[in-house]
């Protein structure tokens, strides 16, 4: 059976699972989609469903609206460079300068532009612990915050992994567990026993 056969007889859910990592899926639903008009869906079978999720934030204005279907097709059309790091393009500082009109606030500000809610997250948690000095964060097993290495440290429902050098995770959950003994939690040698033991050794 040739690969063209092979995808033909399989569903999408299976297709799916042969070739994505296990690390970039989170699985809410049965769904499988395979396109979307405003606010719903269209699943694999065809039939359309509404989407209540936004697929998980990412499209809170929907799927394939005509304005959005021509801002970006005129984007593309007319790329100003593909990156913001080498040198300013029109649409970057002209969307910053909106932001920066229609946001409240006072003094000197600047715009940051991630990629994705994963570097977004990383990016914030390493600010925050250079403005504060502070180097524990609470945050919840089970949750998800993204796929990067302060993003994902130890609180992904994806995967457990320890904090990055300098940083400790303070999880309520693994507080709980270990009968409020946060001097546990100070060092990554003890962060490691304590998550161990509280997430069946998945650290």
């Amino acid at each position: 059976m040739n690969d063209q056969d092979l995808r033909a007889s399989l569903s999408l859910r299976e297709r799916d699972a042969r070739v994505i990592a296990n690390i970039g899926r989170l699985r809410f639903s049965p769904l499988s989609v395979i396109g979307g008009s405003g606010n719903r869906l269209i699943e694999e079978g065809g039939r359309h469903v509404l989407d209540l999720s936004a697929s998980c934030g990412p499209a809170i204005l929907g799927y394939s609206h005509p304005a959005l279907t021509s801002a970006v097709t005129e984007a593309c059309a007319s790329m100003a460079g593909a990156s913001l790091l080498a040198y300013p393009n029109e649409n970057a500082v002209a969307l910053a300068e909106e932001l920066l009109r229609l946001t409240p606030g006072r003094g000197e500000r600047r715009v940051w532009f991630g990629h994705s809610g994963s570097d977004a997250n990383d990016c914030i948690m390493r600010v925050l612990q250079a403005a504060s000095g502070r180097s524990r964060f609470i945050s919840f097993i089970g949750s998800y915050h993204g796929n990067l290495s302060g993003s994902i440290s130890g609180h992904t429902a994806m995967t457990h992994t320890l904090p990055r050098a300098g940083l400790v995770l303070w999880h309520r959950h693994c507080y709980d567990k270990c009968n409020g003994a946060a001097d546990q939690l100070r060092s990554h040698t003890s962060h490691a026993r304590c998550a161990g033991a509280c997430s069946g050794g998945h650290v």
